[in-house]
C-alpha cells in the first residue's frame, strides 16, 4: 500500500516563496491539457497548512485552486481559492480568472476578465497584456 508523501513544514514554506508549487508552467498558462494531475495533489496536511495561509498569503491561496481545479476537479472550491490569490495581487492568478471570464460557463464576464486582465498586465504579464490585446481587437 502507497501512502502519501509527507511534506515538511520548510519544504511547504519553500514552495511558498518560490511562488509555485511545481516547477513545470501552470496549464493555465499554456492551456495544454493537463497528462499527469498528481503534481496537484496536496496531502491532508498540506492542504489544511495551505488553506490556513491562504486569507493571507496569494501562493497558497492559488496552490489550493491548482488542488481544487486541477485534481478534485471542484469548480467551486476552485474559484474561490483563484479569486483569494486574485485579490491579493497575485499576477499569475489575475490572468488565470480574467482568462476565464473569457469562456468558463457561468463566470463569462468581458468587463471583468479585462479588469483582470490589466492588472496582471501591470505587474509584467505578457500573457494577459495579449489576451487583452485579443478582447480589444475583438470590441469585447
Amino acid at each position: 500500500m502507497r501512502t502519501a508523501p509527507v511534506v515538511s513544514i520548510a519544504a511547504l514554506a519553500m514552495i511558498l516563496l518560490t511562488g509555485c508549487a511545481h516547477n513545470k508552467a501552470s496549464p493555465m498558462q499554456d492551456m495544454s491539457p493537463v497528462k499527469d494531475r498528481s503534481e496537484f495533489k496536496l496531502g491532508k496536511e498540506e492542504l489544511q497548512t495551505l488553506k490556513r495561509l491562504s486569507s493571507d498569503n496569494p501562493f497558497a491561496a492559488f496552490r489550493v485552486y491548482e488542488y481544487y481545479e486541477f485534481f478534485k476537479f471542484d469548480q467551486e472550491q476552485a474559484m474561490y481559492y483563484l479569486h483569494l490569490s486574485a485579490n491579493q495581487g497575485y499576477a499569475k492568478a489575475q490572468y488565470s480568472l480574467g482568462n476565464y471570464m473569457t469562456f468558463l460557463t457561468g463566470y463569462i464576464d468581458f468587463k471583468g476578465a479585462k479588469m483582470w486582465l490589466h492588472k496582471a498586465a501591470q505587474q509584467g504579464d505578457q500573457d494577459a497584456a495579449k489576451e487583452l490585446a485579443e478582447l480589444d481587437a475583438r470590441g469585447k
